[in-house]
């Protein structure tokens, strides 16, 4: 009987949920399909996924977020479940959403990237605990402020100069990292600010936003990411640079086997 109350409860949350998300999530729908018809056709990356594996990995994503903030809700009364569900799905959305914007196959779920994608977004609410100065759920959820990590500018200003600094030094690596720090951050801050707004001090931040708004933005912050992060005038560039870089290394290396 448990099991079935549980069941029930997520299905009445959901429904109350989607019936007001409807319109728009069949919006969103019809977005994205376009989006990866043309990303299909003028695609920058050269690691190209199936049409159907980006489409299932969007819907995916629409479905953990709906999913976890119902189970948020369903266990208002209980602190420790409420935790686990959030932190959860902050993990989730931020796994998915990194393989699609590296363009990842579902094989890699369990290892690489994806999963330390997940890990920084989860860790992120550590600072509750941080900023409480203790280790109860309580206190660290009952906070007057936001803590550091929320800090939106916090993550664009870090974002912006490790891209900054990969440009510099000619690092593919580090500018790949530079996007997997902000997609971490940027779903984990995303999410919440459908709930409490962005804090982007010094400028004015953003107020709570409506649920559908945050579906929409999830969505846009994949494709987005996809798209600019495999740009061809920075891609080539990185990629041309090595390239010279290496170049005289090999010809150095010829050169003394040749004398030798």
């Amino acid at each position: 009987m448990a099991i079935e109350y549980a069941i029930w409860a997520v299905y009445k949350h959901a429904c109350l949920r989607f019936h007001r998300t409807l319109a728009f999530l069949c919006y969103i729908f019809v977005m994205v399909l376009n989006t990866l018809i043309l990303n299909s056709i003028f695609s920058f990356s050269r690691t190209k996924l199936s049409f159907k594996t980006k489409l299932l990995q969007i819907i995916l994503v629409v479905i953990v977020a709906i999913v976890g903030d119902c189970l948020v809700d369903l266990f208002t009364s209980h602190p420790l479940l409420k935790c686990i569900s959030d932190n959860s799905t902050h993990f989730f959305i931020a796994v998915i959403s990194w393989m699609f914007i590296e363009e990842l196959d579902f094989s890699v779920i369990l290892f690489g990237s994806p999963l330390l994608c997940g890990m920084m977004a989860s860790f992120v609410d550590l600072d509750h605990f941080v900023a409480a100065r203790s280790f109860t759920i309580h206190e660290a959820t009952s906070l007057s402020f936001r803590p550091i990590l929320h800090w939106t500018t916090l993550p664009v200003t870090f974002f912006v100069f490790l891209v900054i600094l990969a440009l510099a030094v000619h690092s593919v690596k580090l500018y790949k990292f530079a996007w997997f720090i902000l997609t971490a951050f940027g779903t984990h801050h995303l999410r919440d600010g459908y709930r409490r707004g962005i804090w982007i001090h010094p400028l004015p931040s953003i107020p709570p936003f409506p649920y559908v708004i945050y579906l929409i933005g999830l969505v846009a912050i994949m494709l987005s990411f996809n798209f600019v992060m495999y740009h061809p005038l920075i891609m080539n560039c990185l990629q041309e640079t090595q390239r010279r870089d290496d170049l005289p290394v090999l010809q150095t290396k010829f050169s003394k086997i040749q004398t030798v």
